[in-house]
């Protein structure tokens, strides 16, 4: 609190005379501190009381704390999973390390830690609370019993703050933590580990704060916070765009030109309200930042997450198509027959059961099978109904490769023996052979839609060759079907029903060097099973008969899907 009068400072001391008389320890007395009892630094060099400005007030409201830092009955906050993507310079680590500071301080038994990405980082924060405890005013100190360059502890009642740095991963093994402030977690090299190790630390009635600006696509941070916007995470998602900030506006642009919107910055109006002062700063932050505004200032979380490479499809087109997704309808395990397995398959999402008299296409991406590792990928698979391009079914999981061919065969049938096309590459390989040689499903049919896919292999002079089942893995092939599935996205025919293969589509980038694939640890999987549903969809059928050629299968007759 603050004593602003000499008359409330005189009570305090009349009452802490009063306790030494009686023989009582005056330290009981003890006020204690509030948020407006803490001082900072200001950007203009000054050491100030703390007042939060809009967007920490913002944030208070949203932890439903008073500006005292306090629950509205003047208890301490309990039991926050806060996950914050923000843009710069809005003070969050600065109320964050006041709130965790009160909390440890205010209360007994209470163990505090604070994990930046990087040394200067961690000395930095700690910096603020040390300076939070040195500016307290004389009656609301306790005696500190430990007080070193990365640790504050108060004996009186063994609560303790401490600092570390993101290069561990055994922070937060072995021991409880009351409070933890994870900055800039989506710069940590190691995030899911030293996450992991935290999170276990943590009772339900500690308080939990990661906040950071982005960092790209495919880390854990923005694996955890898609997850905590689709509430699949005990965090609560918080998101703080750049024109919330009523600092962030200027009158003159710096290039010297006269400012006249442009069609983005007059849709940006029209989204947001924007003023021509926001659009000023906002175009001479672009002059400085270049490329890497969106993911410094986001106006949204989308555009936080840039990736490193260009993005294979385009975004718009992307967030366009993920109107269309729906949730799957209740449905029970996809078994597979007992002569094979006599099993229930998890992992299978329905949007349209099979109906009779219709075509589909499933388009499969077979995986190592490794059930344990987060590192392999999974095997993915797309049933589309012919006749309108509809998403209407996904299977995604981890299976070894006999798994899943036969779960690839119950799954056909199932869908009027649907036509199935497989990437053919080491471990498609085996898929293929379980799929036809045990499962015996046929082989692709002349005349309808279905049986295994069989993919025309042509000579130098575009000659039959001959036709293998299964879709081959080269880079060209990559293209071919990656490119498919561009153009169907941004033409509005394919109707994406499953929101998991927009969001990989949307981590999905160019390299430098010719490269493509998942940014970072994520994953491309439904990419792969989406396309080459497309692939079939995309050819056109031909009911001709052709003379038979030999396959590695057996014979077939030429003819069908081209």
């Amino acid at each position: 609190m603050e004593l602003n009068t000499k008359a409330e400072r005189t009570s305090l001391l009349q009452e802490k005379l009063v306790l030494l008389v009686e023989g009582l320890d005056p330290s009981k007395a003890m006020v204690k501190p509030i948020l407006k009892d803490l001082r900072i630094r200001t950007k203009e060099r000054t050491i100030e009381t703390l007042r939060p400005n809009p967007i920490q007030k913002m944030y208070l409201d949203y932890l439903r704390l008073t500006e005292d830092g306090l629950n509205p009955d003047g208890s301490p906050m309990r039991g926050k999973r806060e996950i914050v993507l923000k843009a710069r310079q809005f003070g969050f680590s600065t109320l964050i390390l006041a709130l965790i500071f009160l909390d440890t301080y205010n209360n007994p038994n209470t163990q505090s830690v604070i994990i930046a990405q990087d040394k200067p980082n961690t000395e930095k924060l700690f910096q603020i609370i040390k300076r939070y405890y040195d500016n307290l005013p004389p009656m609301m100190k306790r005696k500190l019993g430990t007080d070193s360059k990365s640790e504050m502890f108060w004996p009186d009642i063994e609560s303790g703050i401490w600092v570390a740095t993101a290069g561990s991963k055994k922070v937060g093994r072995g021991g409880t933590i009351n409070n933890v402030h994870a900055s800039e977690v989506a710069f940590w090299a190691d995030a899911d580990a030293i996450m992991g190790g935290l999170m276990q630390a943590v009772p339900m009635s500690g308080n939990i704060f990661m906040e950071t600006t982005a960092n790209g696509i495919g880390n854990w941070f923005y694996e955890e916070f898609t997850a905590a916007e689709e509430g699949r995470s005990t965090f609560k998602p918080q998101f703080f765009p750049w024109w919330k900030h009523p600092e962030y506006q200027a009158d003159v642009l710096t290039d010297g030109k006269k400012f006249e919107p442009t069609d983005e910055e007059l849709r940006l109006i029209d989204q947001y309200g924007l003023t021509e002062k926001q659009l000023i700063w906002r175009r001479n932050k672009i002059l400085e930042l270049k490329g890497l505004f969106p993911q410094e200032y986001p106006a949204n979380a989308q555009e936080a997450f840039l990736v490193s490479g260009s993005m294979y499809f385009d975004t718009a087109a992307v967030d366009a198509a993920m109107g269309q997704c729906q949730d799957p309808i209740p449905f029970d395990e996809l078994r597979i027959p007992a002569r094979f397995s006599d099993c229930r398959v998890k992992g299978l999402q329905v949007w349209k059961m099979p109906q009779a008299g219709k075509h589909y296409v499933v388009g499969a991406d077979p995986a190592e099978g490794i059930r344990d590792s987060g590192e392999h990928d999974f095997c993915s698979a797309d049933v589309v109904e012919v006749e309108t391009w509809e998403q209407v079914a996904h299977l995604h999981g981890k299976w070894d490769t006999h798994e899943f061919g036969l779960i690839l065969a119950a799954l056909g049938r199932w869908y009027n023996e649907a036509l199935i096309c497989v990437e053919r590459n080491n471990h498609g390989h085996s898929v293929l052979n379980t799929l036809i040689h045990t499962a015996g499903y046929p082989l692709m049919d002349p005349h309808e839609p279905h049986g295994v896919y069989l993919h025309a292999d042509y000579d130098e002079r575009k000659r039959l060759r001959n036709r293998r089942p299964g879709f081959p893995a080269s880079g060209k092939s990559k293209i071919f079907y990656l490119n498919l599935l561009a153009t169907v996205l941004e033409e509005g025919t394919l109707k994406f029903r499953n929101r998991d293969t927009l969001r990989e589509m949307r981590t999905y980038a160019k390299f430098p060097g010719g490269g493509f694939g998942a940014e970072g640890k994520a994953h491309d999987d439904r990419v792969t099973s989406i396309a080459l549903a497309v692939v079939c969809l995309n050819m056109k059928f031909r009911a001709k008969k052709q003379a038979q050629t030999k396959i590695s299968s057996g014979t077939v007759r030429r003819g069908g899907y081209v």
